[in-house]
């Protein structure tokens, strides 16, 4: 493979790895790249053919741009979940999909199954208040503010899911509510990975929280 398709390579791999749940897509794009190569090389094309600069477009119409189009909100996803297992909504994701925006729920029990799959909250959050119950199992979280926002007395379990790139990842302020995290990963984000209130019940356990800007666990105390 010559050294541009090298550095497309390159540069896939390094994605793929920030976003392992994806890899059967990128798989597919570097795939049709590897094709594409071998196509004009057969043609005997010269290496500054000026056709091989619209590669990176051709595979962008391909495959990036149809997956940004095929993307569901999860304000979406929520309004066509069915009841179950004691919840009033289970929200029950796809695992190689990205799902945008937040979501907000008020006395509700809702669960979120991601599968592994991302969702983009673009600097909104997934945010609960009153007697809400908010658990979130298997998913990606990302560019959120409070990725994860909870008030009042809201109950919540976050188990297996990675908040990366937000402000702050999970930011629980229910000071009569409680939340468990577990086998959790909080990294990246631009403030803190976990926020709470002194008096908020919680129980943390296997959490890999690192490189939050402002640190990884913050407690604040009332007054």
């Amino acid at each position: 493979m010559n050294q541009a398709f090298s550095g497309y390579k390159k540069i896939l791999l390094s994605i793929r790895s920030e976003y392992p749940h994806l890899a059967g897509c990128f798989l597919e794009i570097l795939k049709t790249l590897i094709f594409l190569n071998k196509l004009l090389n057969y043609r005997g094309l010269k290496e500054n053919c000026s056709m091989k600069k619209f590669i990176p477009f051709l595979v962008w119409g391909i495959w990036i741009i149809p997956l940004m189009l095929q993307s569901s909100t999860l304000q979406q996803m929520y309004n066509s979940a069915a009841a179950g297992l004691g919840y009033d909504k289970i929200v029950v994701l796809e695992g190689d999909s990205v799902y945008l925006g937040g979501l907000s729920i008020t006395n509700q029990k809702v669960a979120i199954r991601g599968q592994g799959a991302i969702i983009d909250l673009q600097g909104s959050n997934i945010s609960a208040s009153g007697n809400a119950v908010i658990d979130l199992d298997g998913c990606v979280i990302i560019n959120g503010n409070s990725a994860l926002y909870a008030t009042e007395s809201v109950t919540s379990r976050i188990t297996q899911c990675t908040f990366y790139g937000n402000q702050i990842a999970i930011h629980f302020m229910a000071l009569s509510g409680m939340i468990e995290v577990g086998n959790t990963i909080l990294a990246h984000n631009s403030q803190y990975g976990f926020a709470c209130e002194k008096a908020t019940a919680r129980v943390l356990h296997f959490i890999d929280s690192y490189e939050n800007l402002q640190g990884d666990f913050m407690e604040w105390c009332p007054g």
